[in-house]
């Protein structure tokens, strides 16, 4: 497997979702970001509200929902 795996679209977002071990979320208030864990479940209703929106219309900068990496941690924002 590949060191990580860039999420792109909502099919592999839940695929990956599905996959992971754990999930973590990049949260921000105001200039302080953190990653912090969420469950699958807390995943999927993020995922429904996401509709069929891409990262660009998110205003993800990095253009990927996120990033899979090796070890099964999912990394959303």
């Amino acid at each position: 497997m590949a060191m990580q795996i860039d999420i792109d679209t909502i099919e592999q977002l839940q695929r990956a979702i599905k996959l992971a071990k754990h999930i973590r979320i990049q949260v921000r208030f105001g200039v302080s970001e953190r990653w912090v864990k969420i469950t699958k479940a807390q995943a999927l209703e993020l995922l429904e509200d996401i509709g069929n929106a891409t990262p660009r219309e998110l205003e993800m900068y990095s253009g990927t929902f996120g990033a899979l990496d090796k070890y099964g941690t999912l990394y959303l924002g």
